[in-house]
This record gives C-alpha cells, sequence and structure tokens, in this order.
C-alpha cells in the first residue's frame, strides 16, 4: 500500500498537462488554507489553468471540513509539534516560489 504524507497549509498544486501540450499548458488542483485541529481536517481547493506557466484562469471549488473519527484524535503535543512543522514548509514553499518567479 503506498502511502503519500504532506504537510503544509499551502502545498503546491497538483498538475497535469494537457494531452498534446503538455509543455505549453496544464490544468492545476491548488488545495490552500489546509488545517488540522484535534477534531477535523479542513481546507479550501481550486482549479486552475495554466499557459506557459502563468495562472491564466482559477476557478474556486470550494472549502472542506472532515471530521476526525474519535480514533484518529490527535494530543496536544502532537498538534503543537505538527502547527510548528506546518509553519516551516510554508516558509520554504514561499523562498521557492520567489526563486521560481526570478
Amino acid at each position: 500500500m503506498n502511502i503519500c504524507h504532506f504537510a503544509a497549509r499551502n502545498p503546491p498544486p497538483i498538475c497535469v498537462g494537457v494531452p498534446h501540450l503538455e509543455k505549453e499548458a496544464s490544468v492545476c488542483l491548488d488545495f490552500y488554507d489546509l488545517d488540522i485541529s484535534k477534531k477535523t481536517f479542513s481546507g479550501c481547493v481550486k482549479a486552475e489553468a495554466v499557459l506557459f506557466h502563468v495562472v491564466k484562469e482559477e476557478i474556486k471549488l470550494g472549502c472542506f471540513s472532515i471530521p476526525l473519527a474519535k480514533h484518529q484524535l490527535i494530543d496536544n503535543h502532537f498538534l503543537s509539534e505538527q502547527q510548528k512543522f506546518l509553519k516551516v514548509m510554508e516558509t520554504l514553499a514561499k523562498i521557492k516560489r520567489n526563486q521560481l518567479i526570478i
């Protein structure tokens, strides 16, 4: 079983190339404002049309809030450490975005 984990409040978009135009155009799902608390996992998602690595169109699909089952509750220590890690990942993502713009 492959399990994929990510920990970031605003992870990079998930993109796929448009058939026959993979180098020029792609369609992306961009998850943002992700948050995890003791009882829920929440965030928002938008679809993006990208042309020559520039977002040309953006459609906000909406936000979600997923309740965690009782056996999935997170203790305070882990939550605190997770929030610190989210801040580090956000900073790294901002640095990466700035490098891509240059």
